[in-house]
Parts: C-alpha cells; structure tokens; sequence
C-alpha cells in the first residue's frame, strides 16, 4: 500500500511520528501480525539487531517471501507524547518506514 492509497481509504492509519530521534511515516495496519521498518532506517535506530531463534518466514504484498533472522528490540516511538517501545523487524520497505502490526497493537492495548 502506497502513501496515497491509505489517503484513499478510511480503513487504515497512516501517520508521520517520531522513531528514535527520526520522523517516519508510520502505517498502522491490522493484517500484519509483526511491526516492521525500512532497511534504510536501521543505521539511525540507534539500536544492534538482536538475533532471533526461529527466523521469521515474512509472505510479503507483492507474493515473494522473505527470511529475516534479527530485530530491533525496543526501540522507542513517540505518540502523543507517550514514548512506547516496539519490536522491528527489518524489510525493504518503499513507502513507509515503519509498520506497526498486530503484535504491538494488542501490546499497547490500541
């Protein structure tokens, strides 16, 4: 989903918030089941990747998968003036830089 799609359609959040330190463009989104962010915003994170156990096998829009070994645990977003953390998976994302899915929706009770 592009930037000018969510625009278009009342039934998804799209924001700019604060990552860190960096404003990103943050799409909230209720079929993802894990929050993701862009490759090329993990050197600003501020954050090394932890290795994860069991690598997450990610199905992405466009019908490709993608294996992903690592994250970014607890990297702080600013909402409102509430800082809150989130787990980041890292993937070649165009549009947002960050994706925040269902794992941290139910985490933060939204």
């Amino acid at each position: 989903m592009t930037q000018e799609e969510t625009r278009a359609t009342s039934d998804v959040v799209a924001s700019t918030l604060q990552l860190n330190s960096l404003l990103v463009h943050v799409l909230f989104d209720l079929d993802a089941t894990h929050s993701f962010v862009a490759n090329k915003l993990v050197g600003g994170l501020g954050k090394n990747p932890c290795r994860i156990e069991n690598e997450f096998i990610i199905s992405t829009p466009l019908s490709e998968t993608v294996n992903v070994d690592h994250m970014y645990k607890d990297v702080q977003i600013n909402i409102g003036g509430c800082e809150l953390k989130v787990d980041l998976l890292p993937l070649e994302l165009h549009d947002f830089d960050v994706i925040l899915g269902m794992d941290w929706l139910s985490m933060n009770k939204a």
